[in-house]
């Protein structure tokens, strides 16, 4: 179970056990706003600007500033830099991230790269062994057939 915890270190999409009619929900990014060219409302909203949008290096360009231009306020890494081989989150914070319940057992290793072992196993399973298996029948078959006409 561990490895599958592992595959979605910020636990999203998130469920709803408590509700009679248990959704599955994610964040959408305010998709309709987006076609737009508008922010999503989250974003729009905040009256600090603690919420940015826009391209991962943009946004990663503004984290570093603001830790390089406010020594002391933040701690000094940018969490979703290199967890998970970078995400499309970031965050900074003033108290180390393990102290406010983020994840910092996670592996820079990015999840692709976990799973394509398996994914070549599987097409090696669903390509080759089918094709193993049907000349076994037809060899089988062309066997029984073989035998009988010698009788």
């Amino acid at each position: 179970m561990q490895v599958l915890h592992d595959l979605l270190p910020f636990e999203i999409p998130k469920f709803e056990y408590d509700s009679a009619n248990p959704r599955v929900k994610k964040c959408q990014l305010c998709y309709s706003r987006l076609k737009e060219n508008k922010l999503p409302a989250c974003v729009e909203a905040c009256p600090r600007e603690a919420l940015l949008f826009g391209t991962r290096r943009a946004v990663m360009d503004i984290a570093k500033e603001r830790i390089y231009q406010n020594p002391g306020k933040y701690v000094r890494q940018i969490y979703g830099e290199r967890e998970v081989g970078g995400t499309g989150w970031i965050y900074l914070s003033k108290a180390p991230f393990s102290e406010i319940g983020f994840r910092t057992d996670l592996s820079e290793i990015p999840v692709p790269d976990r799973t394509k072992g398996f994914l070549f196993g599987v097409a090696q399973v669903l390509l080759i062994w089918p094709v193993f298996l049907l000349g076994l029948s037809m060899a089988r078959k062309k066997k029984e057939g073989g035998s009988e006409g010698k009788e």
